[in-house]
C-alpha cells in the first residue's frame, strides 16, 4: 500500500467535512462534497473506476481546504487531490486553446510586475473610456467573456503601484522585514501593499521590499505546471532567505499560503526541501504579524463602519490564520465587526476556479452575498486579491455599492497618513 493508499484510508466517513464544503452547500449532492471525491479518488486509484468517470466531480472542488480543518481524523485532502490534479493533466490533458491561454498567463504574465502593470494601466485606460462597461454588455451575448469582462468593470485598478526599496519606521526601530507584494495584488490592489508598508512603519519595522522577488507559483502549481511553480519558488528562496529581515510578510492569503507550502514542492529534492522549509518558517500572513507585534497607535476614528470580513480560504484553513485579522479590525475606533453565518465556506474564486467552473463559481458567489447581505453591513473586508475580485464581481453585477477593502487599508485609514485618510 503507497502513501496515497494510506492517505485515503485515513477517512472515517463521518461526514463532517459537509457542512464546511461550498460545493456540497450549493449542489446538495455527496459526489459534489469531500467525502464523495475521497470514495471517487479511492475508487480510481484501486482502479475500480475509470478516473475520466470521476473527473467532473473532482475538477468541481475548489482546493479551499475547509474539509480540512473540519476533519478529525487529519485527512491530507489538498495533498491528495494535487497529486490527482496532475494525474487528470497527464491523462486529460486541457483542450489546444486553454492550454496556450494557461501558458500565456503563468509563463508570460504573472512572472513580470512590469508586464502586469502594464496590463493594469490598460485596464484603467479602458475603463476610463468606458470600455469595460460595453465589453461586460457584451459578454452577456458571449457566457464564456462573462468573468473577465465583468471584473474588469467591477474593479478600479489602484495606482501608484507598490514601491521597491528600504523604508525605515516612524520613531524607534523594533526590528526589520521584507514585504512580499504579490504579482496580481501588486497590479491590481497595490493600495493594500501600500497600506500593510504603512502599518509596519508605525509599528516601528524597517521595511525591505526587493524588486527581484516574483510570483509565488500558486497558480501555476494549482492548474498542473509544477516545474513551473518551482522554478518561481527557487528564485523567491534565493531573494528572501537571507536578509537583515526577521521575517517575510505579506498580506495575500493565497500566496502566503503557497509560499508556507513551498517544502511539498521539493518533496524529491533534500537540498532544496531543506532550504524550502527554513525559508516558509519566516513566511508570516501580515495581519497575524502586526497582531502579534500589535501597540497602541494613534488611531483616530473612522466610519462608522457596520464591516464584515470574508475570510481568505487558505488564510484560514491552510495558514490558520483566523482570530488576527478579526482581532486588528475590533481595535479600530468607529468600527463595529459583525460575523457571517457561513465564514468559512469559499466565495467561489479559488485561483482560476471562476474561470474553469464559472456556473459553480457563481453559484457560490451568490450564496456568500446573501450572507453578506444579512449581516446589513457598509463595508466588506477582505485578505486576498482573488476573494476581492470576485466580490467585487457579484456586487457590481447586483448594483450594490459596498466598498470592498483590506484589513490593512482599514488601519492605515485610522492613521495618521494623508493617503489613506
Amino acid at each position: 500500500m503507497n502513501l496515497l493508499d494510506l492517505d485515503l484510508q485515513k477517512c472515517i466517513h463521518c461526514g463532517l467535512c459537509l457542512e464546511s464544503c461550498a460545493t456540497y452547500a450549493v449542489a446538495l449532492e455527496e459526489t459534489e462534497g469531500p467525502r464523495g471525491r475521497l470514495a471517487l479518488m479511492k475508487a480510481v486509484a484501486q482502479e475500480r473506476l475509470p478516473l475520466e468517470e470521476a473527473a467532473p466531480h473532482l475538477l468541481r472542488c475548489l482546493d479551499c481546504r475547509a474539509c480540512e480543518a473540519a476533519c478529525p481524523s487529519g485527512v491530507p485532502y489538498g495533498e491528495i487531490w494535487e497529486t490527482f490534479r496532475l494525474r487528470l493533466e497527464r491523462v486529460m490533458p486541457a483542450p489546444a486553446p486553454v492550454a496556450r491561454w494557461r501558458r500565456l498567463l503563468i509563463r508570460s504574465l504573472l512572472p513580470y510586475p512590469t508586464r502586469l502593470r502594464v496590463l493594469a494601466l490598460l485596464w484603467r485606460t479602458a475603463q476610463a473610456l468606458g470600455l469595460t462597461r460595453l465589453a461586460a454588455w457584451l459578454a452577456g451575448l458571449r457566457p464564456g467573456l462573462a468573468v473577465f469582462a465583468e471584473t474588469a468593470a467591477a474593479h478600479r485598478v489602484q495606482i501608484p503601484f507598490t514601491p521597491y526599496g528600504v523604508f525605515s519606521p516612524y520613531g524607534e526601530k523594533r526590528g526589520t522585514v521584507a514585504l512580499f507584494p504579490g504579482c496580481v495584488q501588486d497590479a491590481f490592489y497595490a493600495r493594500a501593499n501600500r497600506a500593510t508598508l504603512e502599518v509596519l512603519r508605525h509599528l516601528g519595522f524597517e521595511v525591505h521590499i526587493p524588486r527581484e522577488q516574483t510570483c509565488c507559483g500558486a497558480v501555476a502549481y494549482h492548474t498542473g505546471d509544477p516545474e513551473h511553480a518551482r522554478e518561481l519558488a527557487r528564485r523567491n528562496i534565493q531573494v528572501l532567505e537571507s536578509g537583515p529581515w526577521q521575517a517575510v510578510v505579506n498580506h495575500i492569503g493565497g500566496c502566503g499560503a503557497m509560499l508556507k507550502e513551498y517544502p511539498r514542492l521539493f518533496a524529491q529534492d533534500p537540498h532544496w526541501e531543506d532550504r524550502a522549509r527554513q525559508f516558509s518558517v519566516m513566511v508570516e500572513d501580515a495581519t497575524a504579524f502586526v497582531a502579534r507585534h500589535w501597540r497602541p497607535l494613534p488611531l483616530k476614528p473612522i466610519g462608522p463602519y457596520r464591516a464584515v470580513y470574508v475570510d481568505s480560504c487558505h488564510l484560514r484553513h491552510v495558514q490558520g490564520v483566523k482570530e488576527p485579522p478579526r482581532a486588528i479590525l475590533r481595535r479600530i475606533p468607529g468600527l463595529t465587526l459583525v460575523e457571517l453565518e457561513h465564514p468559512d465556506r469559499c466565495c467561489g474564486s479559488a485561483g482560476v476556479y471562476s474561470l474553469t467552473q464559472p456556473r459553480m463559481a457563481l453559484d457560490m458567489l451568490e450564496a456568500k452575498l446573501e450572507d453578506v447581505a444579512r449581516a446589513d453591513p457598509n463595508l466588506l473586508v477582505v485578505a486576498n486579491p482573488g476573494c476581492a475580485l470576485h466580490l467585487e464581481r457579484g456586487l457590481w453585477r447586483k448594483g450594490w455599492r459596498l466598498p470592498v477593502r483590506y484589513v490593512l487599508e482599514v488601519v492605515a485609514e485610522a492613521l495618521p497618513s494623508p493617503e489613506f485618510s
